[in-house]
C-alpha cells in the first residue's frame, strides 16, 4: 500500500470519527467537549489532506527532502493545535505559556510553507544555488521569528526583531527565486542586480526600523524603492519560467507593466507621506492605485503559474499507442506511401520495411518526454539525455 493511499485511509477514517464522536458528544456530554471532539477530528482530516501532496512529492527523488521537511512542519503544526483545541497549555502551564503557543503555531505555519518550497526549490541540480539561497532566508526569517515569540514578554512585542524577521525571510526567498534558471533565458546580470537591490533594501528597511526614524526618512523610501526594483525583476524571472503559448503571453507584459506601475505608486505614496506636501486627496488617490496595482498583480501572476502549469501537462503530441499508420517514403524507390505500424512492404519496389514508434519516457519518473525541449523532466527535474 502507497503512502498517498495510507494518507486517505486516515483522513477518511478521521472524517467518519469526528462526525460519530461528534454525534455521541452531542447526544451524552455536555459543555465545550462536543466543539472539541469535532474540531480535533477536522483538524487530523486537514492534516492528512495537506499529507497527499507531500506523500506524493515524497515518491520523487528530487522533492524527498521537501517532503521530509513539509511533513515535520505539518506534524508539528497537528500536535499544536490539538494541545490549544483541548487547551493542554492553559490549564498546565498557564495563559501567557498559551499566547506564545499560539504565536509559534504562526511562525511555523509561515515557517514551514517557506523552507519546504525552497527546499524543493532547490531539488533540482541547475537550481541548487537558487534553493540554498532562498533556504537559508527562510530559515533565518524562521528563526527570527521563534526568537520574537519567546524573547519578549508576549508573542511579536518586539516590533524590530519581529519586522527583522519578515525583512530577512522575504529577501531570502524572493532572492532565491530571483537565481531561478529558465528556459527563456533572463540575462544572468538582471538576476544579480535583483538580489542586490533585495538584500540592499532589506538592510535599508531593517535599519530604518531598529532606529525608529532617528536619521529621517530616507533611508526607508530608498529601500523599499529598492525591494519593489528587485521584486519586478523577481516577477520577470518568474514569468520567463512559465511555458506560455502564443495567445497567452500578453498576460505577462500586461501583468508585469502593472507590477511596475504598483511599485511606482508604492514610492510615491511613500513620498507624498514623509516628503511632499499634498493635499489628502492626492495621497489617498496614490494610496488607492497602489493597493489596486497590487491585487491585479497578485491575480496575473497566480493566473501565469496555473496557466504554466497546464501547458506543462497539455501540450504534448497524441499517445503513440493511439497511431496505427505512418507516412513515409520508401528508402529504395523513393515511393510515398502509407504502411501500418509494425511493418509492411512497399507498394511499388517490395521492400520489406519494420515500423517500431517507442515513446521517450523519463529514466526516473517514467513521465512521457514526447515533444518535450526542455534540459530536465518537467515532472522530476531528472535530467534528460
Amino acid at each position: 500500500m502507497t503512502l498517498r493511499r495510507i494518507v486517505f485511509q486516515v483522513m477518511l477514517w478521521s472524517l467518519g470519527l469526528a462526525a460519530l464522536g461528534g454525534a455521541l458528544a452531542a447526544l451524552f456530554t455536555h459543555g465545550d467537549t462536543i466543539g472539541r471532539v469535532i474540531g480535533s477530528g477536522m483538524l487530523v482530516s486537514l492534516a492528512c489532506a495537506l499529507m497527499l501532496p507531500i506523500a506524493r512529492a515524497s515518491e520523487k527523488r528530487v522533492s524527498r527532502a521537501a517532503a521530509l521537511v513539509g511533513t515535520v512542519f505539518v506534524v508539528a503544526e497537528l500536535a499544536g493545535f490539538l494541545a490549544l483545541v483541548w487547551e493542554v497549555p492553559t490549564k498546565f502551564l498557564g495563559w501567557g505559556f498559551a499566547n506564545r503557543f499560539w504565536g509559534m503555531m504562526v511562525v511555523n505555519l509561515f515557517g514551514g510553507v517557506g523552507i519546504s518550497s525552497m527546499v524543493r526549490l532547490g531539488g533540482s541540480a541547475e537550481n541548487r544555488p537558487a534553493g540554498v539561497v532562498g533556504t537559508v532566508g527562510a530559515t533565518a526569517g524562521w528563526v527570527l521569528g521563534v526568537v520574537s515569540v519567546w524573547y519578549t514578554d508576549r508573542p511579536f512585542q518586539d516590533d524590530v526583531l519581529t519586522g527583522t524577521a519578515w525583512i530577512v525571510g522575504f529577501c531570502g526567498m524572493v532572492s532565491g527565486i530571483c537565481l531561478v534558471r529558465t528556459k527563456e533565458r533572463v540575462d544572468v546580470g538582471w538576476r544579480w542586480i535583483g538580489v542586490a537591490t533585495l538584500v540592499v533594501g532589506g538592510f535599508l528597511l531593517q535599519r530604518e526600523l531598529s532606529l525608529l526614524g532617528a536619521v529621517g526618512r530616507d533611508w526607508l523610501v530608498l529601500g523599499v524603492t529598492l525591494l519593489s526594483i528587485g521584486t519586478v525583476i523577481t516577477l520577470h524571472v518568474v514569468f520567463a519560467a512559465m511555458p506560455l503559448r502564443t495567445g497567452q503571453r500578453w498576460l505577462r507584459g500586461a501583468t508585469l507593466l502593472v507590477a511596475i506601475g504598483a511599485a511606482l505608486a508604492l514610492d510615491g505614496m511613500i513620498l507624498l507621506e514623509n516628503f511632499v506636501l499634498a493635499s489628502r486627496d492626492v495621497r489617498d488617490i496614490v494610496t488607492r492605485l497602489a493597493g489596486a496595482g497590487g491585487i491585479v498583480t497578485c491575480c496575473g501572476t497566480l493566473a501565469i503559474l496555473v496557466l504554466g502549469r497546464m501547458n506543462w501537462r497539455v501540450d504534448r503530441p497524441a499517445p503513440l499507442t493511439e497511431m496505427e499508420t505512418i507516412t513515409l517514403h520508401c528508402p529504395a524507390c523513393q515511393k510515398k506511401q502509407e504502411i501500418g505500424v509494425g511493418g509492411a512492404a512497399c507498394v511499388q519496389c517490395g521492400l520489406r520495411m519494420m515500423v517500431e514508434l517507442v515513446e521517450p519516457r523519463c529514466g526516473e519518473c517514467d513521465y512521457s518526454l514526447l515533444g518535450q525541449r526542455y534540459e530536465r523532466c518537467p515532472e522530476c527535474g531528472e535530467a534528460v539525455g
